[in-house]
């Protein structure tokens, strides 16, 4: 088959394993991306890395800048391929797949969208933009054209593909849902006595809460600080946050303030520490802005079930990771709002060691079974060829 085209500006060790994977069951692909120079494993020779401008998420203005650049970046990486060559293109820069629509129109090349965050619906519950407002119709509006000339769409979750779904135009492609995956052989658990990175951060003796990830607006951890300030004279909890994003210098504020000393916060910390970093959290954090659920599914959570963290889903609605713990019996969701109830889930997992330590090795099980990397990869393989064959 032709050699696939992957446009994607921020390729983290996700998308980097799918490209792996893809060129090893398709023959070769090109990925066209920014942050190239930031990879920690190396790609197979099968994979040929473009390497584009990188996202800057250091103000909205930087954003979009950055977000334009890679579009035409991206647009002459198109131009360059074969018009054979089936394209995958991110969501995100919300605007990448016009590239996609350009392409099938003027050279009737074929195309999947990959949707990781849906707008403008996810603006819209958050209240940045108005539900009848020019800007959440013109983007609907752009949504359908570059969906309607689309082979196919591919959805992280299930409910997330019912709300494309019924945004999506009659007559449209189909909608596939793909979960995220981990790489259970690179993210497993280990004990802390092993951890350098544990120990280097004061974590080994105490039961450590985490957070790690974008803190941007879609994540709230307010509920969690308000916990923190709760347990503040607890000494076997401790919280750790790891990320960067638009809330950050709110958060480090509110912990400087308020004296939480239980709380640690860390930048974003390099790949190459992630396993460690993963593995040093009894209890990992997912939490959702009250009304984003189903808009998106933050790919941590399988990186965190791999660790072996119990999961403490902080989300109001209906979402696919609340359904992946009341499957798997690995955590518990509780209302963002309810931070006794957080407070008071945490101080049980304490009197009760052995629940804590049943619902980390149910994590672990639920990664295993459910998100290995392999069988979710082999279902991208079998969307391509498919792509391949519809173009002959």
């Amino acid at each position: 088959m032709h050699r696939p085209l992957l446009l994607n500006q921020v390729a983290g060790p996700l998308f980097r394993e799918l490209a792996a994977d893809l060129a090893h069951e398709l023959g070769a692909v090109t990925l066209a991306t920014g942050h190239a120079r930031d990879f920690a494993r190396a790609l197979p020779e099968a994979v040929e890395v473009r390497a584009g401008p990188d996202y800057d998420r250091r103000s909205n203005v930087r954003r979009a800048w950055s977000w334009l650049r890679f579009f035409f970046f991206a647009l002459g990486e198109v131009w360059r391929s074969d018009p054979a060559s089936p394209l995958l293109i991110v969501s995100n820069p919300p605007f990448l797949p016009l590239v996609g629509w350009l392409a099938a129109f003027f050279r009737r090349q074929p195309y999947a969208i990959l949707i990781y965050d849906f707008y403008p619906g996810l603006l819209e519950r958050m209240g940045n933009i108005s539900t009848n407002g020019w800007i959440a119709k013109l983007w609907r509006r752009f949504n359908r054209h570059t969906w309607l000339r689309a082979r196919l769409l591919i959805a992280i979750g299930e409910h997330m593909a019912a709300n494309v779904r019924r945004e999506l135009p009659a007559g449209g492609p189909p909608v596939h849902v793909i979960s995220n995956w981990v790489d259970t052989g690179f993210i497993r658990p280990l004990a802390k006595a092993e951890n350098e990175f544990a120990r280097r951060h004061r974590q080994q003796e105490v039961r450590t809460v985490l957070y790690a990830g974008n803190l941007g607006h879609t994540h709230d951890l307010d509920p969690l600080l308000n916990a923190a300030a709760a347990m503040r004279d607890r000494t076997d909890w401790k919280f750790l946050i790891v990320g960067e994003g638009a809330r950050r210098e709110t958060i480090a504020r509110r912990v400087e303030q308020e004296r939480l000393s239980n709380v640690t916060l860390l930048p974003f910390q390099p790949e190459s520490e992630l396993p460690q970093l993963l593995a040093t959290g009894d209890v990992a954090v997912v939490t959702f802005l009250p009304g984003v659920e189903g808009y998106i599914v933050p790919s941590k959570t399988y990186y965190s079930l791999a660790a072996g963290s119990a999961l403490l889903v902080l989300a109001r609605h209906p979402n696919e990771v609340s359904d992946l713990v009341a499957r798997a019996q690995c955590g518990v969701t509780i209302d963002p709002q309810n931070s006794a109830g957080i407070v008071e889930w945490l101080e049980h997992c304490g009197r009760d060691p052995e629940l804590l330590q049943r619902c980390r090795r149910q994590a672990r099980a639920a990664a295993e079974m459910y998100f290995g990397r392999t069988a979710n990869t082999a279902a991208y393989a079998a969307l391509f060829r498919k792509l391949s064959r519809d173009t002959r």
